[in-house]
């Protein structure tokens, strides 16, 4: 079938929709031309409705076609940092994550998923956070 594949639209799956199946084509990425990479916040404030969280990521993955569109690749990463007060000293503390490589097929589900559906916060940095020094995630979880 000319390399098409059908998956499961996670974003669409999380929310219920019982047609959560999708069509999914990969498209080769250019290993010529420029590199643009973004960082992403991967933290929000709680009064950030859902509605802003997938509109930027709609817009970053219509953006990043384009980008590709254009004979160019995209990676994409996603991160925080923080300064976090633990016994009287501020503990600097960052975390980044590759969402998407340069290198590999564009995986637009995949990208809206990570970048667009407000569960990513939760499956992705709820883990980086598990995976701190003790130190680290006990001055998280005061601040929170």
């Amino acid at each position: 079938m000319g390399g098409d594949r059908h998956e499961v639209d996670l974003a669409a799956y999380l929310a219920g929709v019982p047609e959560c199946m999708v069509d999914a084509v990969p498209r080769q990425v250019s290993r010529r031309g420029k590199v643009v990479t973004f960082l992403i916040p991967a933290a929000y404030s709680h009064v950030i409705g859902h509605d802003v969280i997938i509109n930027r990521g709609l817009a970053l993955a219509t953006l990043c076609t384009a980008i590709i569109d254009a004979g160019h690749s995209v990676e994409i990463w996603s991160g925080w940092a923080t300064t976090l007060p633990t016994s009287g000293v501020l503990l600097r503390t960052r975390a980044v994550a590759r969402v998407i490589s340069a290198g590999e097929p564009f995986d637009v589900g995949g990208l809206i998923f990570a970048v667009a559906h407000p569960a990513m916060l939760r499956r992705l940095w709820f883990g980086v956070w598990d995976r701190q020094p003790e130190k680290v995630a006990a001055a998280m979880d005061a601040e929170n």
